[in-house]
């Protein structure tokens, strides 16, 4: 049976994944905004956890896509965003949660 202190761990370690997932994109875009060419394809530390950049969607300026996942134990978070220009200022289309890419 689940108990309610198992629900509120599950909820715990969804939140940190969320946390761990956001900061990967954070990276994400920056590195991408530093240097168009950024490939992605990278596990980050962070904090005792760690994310993942998959390998960036796209090439050049426009139309990139960023794919990262946030994962605690057994709880996945993924996380894409979609741009429409890189530089000179990044346009985002989108950033949302998705169960799957």
């Amino acid at each position: 049976a689940v108990t309610a202190n198992d629900t509120s761990v599950v909820i715990q370690k969804s939140a940190k994944a969320k946390t761990v997932a956001d900061a990967c994109a954070e990276t994400a875009l920056w590195e991408l905004s530093e240097d168009v060419n950024y490939a992605g394809d990278a596990i980050l530390p962070i904090g005792n956890d760690s994310c993942e950049i998959l390998p960036v969607l796209g090439g050049g300026n426009f139309e990139r896509t960023i794919q990262v996942i946030g994962t605690i134990d057994d709880v996945v978070r993924k996380i894409e965003i979609e741009i429409a220009e890189v530089g000179p200022q990044m346009i985002l289309t989108s950033w949302q949660e998705v169960g799957d890419f």
